[in-house]
């Protein structure tokens, strides 16, 4: 009888280490595979930057502690007047309470240091860098000279690059008195598009988040059935962000008894998400005088859920020592407190938290189908 001939690979495991070390070079710096569960796997998430809304952060990324992804592209779409700016100025603020550095590149010469430093942002400290430019081509060499740095420092600390705006950017060819306008569009688009090519995995290494904030503009002759709303830098935006946030203002916020209104209610929708189930939707409230109200956001939150009751002229919220707190809608503070604001919170991430199903698990629910505007849209078009 012929032995059977021995397998030149015992293990599958020692298969996949050779696989592994030939991959990865000997004797070179440049590190290519990694394992799933390698905390320095450029796509391994090492931690979030809050938002400033916490209810914002917990439905982007299904996280109780969430916000925007360190290692990952964020985009945040709107039309005006709905806190692009603003939601970007308060990640700044987190990041720097973090310990964290943060550079806010300014391409619409619109920040408001008075502002900044009412939200709670350290003007003074040299972890807030300001880049006023409008050239793309300056916006991402400002991102690769800081993602490098960070890379050779092998620098733990979380920093943040904000864009604000991608709509407001112009080539430099583009201010040339002699330009053509022929092809400007083409131009921008371009270096868009290859510049987040080669940031996508130097991010990650970097420890870095970046935040792109942009624009909606009309779509000239939208269909009914089409998303009405488009913006500038082509696919590669939309393409390369692991996480596309759509703000919308639904509401003015005014004081009672008067008119003139002191902030609005804004809807975030998670039009796009790498990290955590896409297409969720919350609320939360922007004053003018002191941005984000994360306190009364989550209030509101915590009332849909029936977290928090509303009794007569009263709210209250019960404890899990059994202890009722009373509290009025103009007067807060019994629930401003960490230790009660995070029960609610805890409460509420209870409700909203999405876990993943596992494989071959038969699932009970009874699904409708609704059809999607704007895939109906693509169907009936000139393709």
């Amino acid at each position: 009888m012929v032995a059977k001939e021995k397998t030149k690979f015992e293990s599958e495991d020692e298969l996949s280490s050779i696989i592994f070390s030939t991959i990865n070079k000997k004797g070179s710096k440049d590190i290519i595979a990694y394992r799933f569960d390698d905390e320095n796997a450029p796509s391994f998430i090492k931690g979030y930057i809050s938002t400033g809304s916490e209810i914002l952060d917990m439905f982007m990324t299904n996280e109780r502690h969430g916000g925007i992804p360190l290692g990952r592209i964020t985009l945040v779409s709107s039309p005006e007047h709905a806190g692009k700016s603003l939601l970007a100025a308060h990640a700044m603020v987190s990041c720097q309470k973090m310990g964290g550095v943060s550079v806010f590149i300014d391409t619409e010469n619109a920040i408001s240091v008075k502002f900044l430093e009412a939200i709670g942002l350290d003007t003074s400290l040299e972890s807030y860098i300001y880049v006023p430019t409008n050239y793309i081509e300056t916006v991402f060499e400002t991102i690769d000279n800081v993602a490098k740095i960070l890379i050779e420092r092998n620098e733990k600390r979380p920093t943040l690059v904000v864009v604000d705006s991608l709509t407001a950017t112009t080539t430099k060819t583009h201010m040339q008195d002699s330009f053509d306008l022929k092809g400007y569009n083409t131009a921008g688009t371009i270096i868009t598009s290859d510049s987040l090519k080669r940031l996508i995995t130097t991010l990650g290494r970097a420890n870095m988040a970046l935040l792109i904030t942009s624009q909606l503009r009309q779509k000239i002759g939208a269909t009914a059935f089409e998303d009405p709303y488009t913006m500038p830098g082509g696919m590669a935006p939309k393409h390369f962000s692991s996480i596309i946030v759509r703000l919308k203002k639904t509401a003015n916020v005014t004081l009672s008894g008067k008119k003139d209104p002191i902030g609005i209610r804004v809807t975030a929708d998670m039009k796009k998400n790498r990290i955590a189930p896409s297409n969720r939707k919350c609320s939360f409230i922007i004053r003018y005088d002191s941005g984000i109200d994360n306190v009364r956001s989550i209030m509101e939150t915590a009332k849909e859920y029936g977290i928090i009751k509303v009794s007569g002229p009263s709210t209250k919220f019960v404890r899990e020592n059994g202890e009722e707190i009373k509290f009025t809608s103009s007067n807060l503070s019994p629930i401003s407190s960490r230790e009660v604001l995070d029960e609610i919170l805890d409460k509420l991430f209870k409700e909203i938290y999405v876990p993943y199903r596992t494989s071959g698990e038969v699932l009970d629910d009874d699904i409708v189908e609704n059809e999607d505007s704007e895939e109906k849209a693509i169907s009936d078009g000139d393709l």
